[in-house]
């Protein structure tokens, strides 16, 4: 295994067949080439850690306080879906 920071280098690993990757959606334009096949990664289980970074020195706006609050009730959501979907195996 071998671990590269940049993603136009894993790019030219994989064009030039020295390796396969799994990369983020954001980052397909950076693979956008005709030597370069893409394919969708699904699997039961597979999960992504999102983390939510925000200012310290002073009170939150009402606008981010309600985006923060849409996001711990999709969290709540994506937890009780996982708890049923793991009782259901």
């Amino acid at each position: 295994m071998l671990e590269v920071e940049h993603l136009a280098t894993v790019a030219a690993f994989v064009k030039a067949n020295l390796g396969v990757s799994i990369i983020p959606a954001l980052a397909l334009y950076q693979f956008n080439d005709k030597l370069i096949r893409i394919k969708p990664l699904v699997a039961k289980g597979l999960v992504r850690d999102v983390h939510i970074i925000r200012g310290g020195r002073r009170p939150s706006s009402t606008a981010s306080e309600a985006l923060l609050d849409s996001f711990r009730g999709a969290r709540a959501e994506i937890q009780s879906q996982l708890k049923k979907l793991a009782g259901s195996t």
